[in-house]
Parts: C-alpha cells; sequence; structure tokens
C-alpha cells in the first residue's frame, strides 16, 4: 500500500486478547503433550501455533505464559539460555473442561479462534 510521494503505509497490527492469547498458548501446548512432543519455548510458541493467526511478540507470549504458571496451568524447566513451557494436568482438565467448550461457542464468530 502507498501513500503520496510513494510512502509505504503499515497494515494496523492486531493483537488476541491477553485472554484469547492464553487460549492460544494452552491450545498448543495441549496439541504438543497430546502428540507426545516436549515442552517448548515462548519462540516455539510464536512460531508455530496453529490457531495464532496475528503476529504476537515472544515478550507478551512470555508474560502470559508466567501469569500461567502462577495459575498451576503451566509447568516451565528454566536453563541458563532457555525455558521450556508444557502444560501441567491440572491445565489439560481446565483445557478440556473450559477452553474447549469457549472455542465451541466462539470458533464460528471470531476468527482468531477459527481451525
Amino acid at each position: 500500500m502507498e501513500a503520496q510521494g510513494g510512502a509505504t503505509l503499515r497494515h494496523a497490527k492486531t493483537h488476541l486478547s491477553r485472554e484469547g492469547l492464553a487460549c492460544v498458548i494452552v491450545d498448543y501446548l495441549v496439541l504438543r503433550k497430546e502428540s507426545t512432543k516436549p515442552g517448548c519455548t515462548a519462540y516455539d510458541i510464536a512460531k508455530n501455533a496453529p490457531r495464532l493467526r496475528t503476529t504476537q511478540r515472544q515478550q507478551r507470549i512470555e508474560e502470559i505464559l508466567r501469569d500461567l504458571e502462577t495459575q498451576g496451568i503451566v509447568h516451565c524447566e528454566r536453563y541458563e539460555k532457555a525455558s521450556y513451557f508444557s502444560i501441567t494436568d491440572d491445565g489439560m482438565k481446565w483445557y478440556k473442561d473450559i477452553v474447549k467448550r469457549f472455542y465451541d461457542v466462539l470458533g464460528p464468530i471470531y476468527p482468531g479462534f477459527q481451525d
């Protein structure tokens, strides 16, 4: 897209709400656990989460992961150069009981949650 004088206009950035992003993160961690893959980094989530349709900063994802860890939904293994996150048993239960129903209701009307 070009403005007058040939300058390029940037598209407005769109972000999921914190709640929406938390659901996408948990969804990805559940998917990994069900396919017996190990924990993953925030970078991996930012690049590979299938329900993540908009660009999200790795820092924002890490903030939400820390919040989820505080709630007992996510477990973090910290090393000198990286942190790896995985879903806890309580997180799996929360996903199956609540998030799955959230997707069932909002998926058809909110493009960020469509498969």
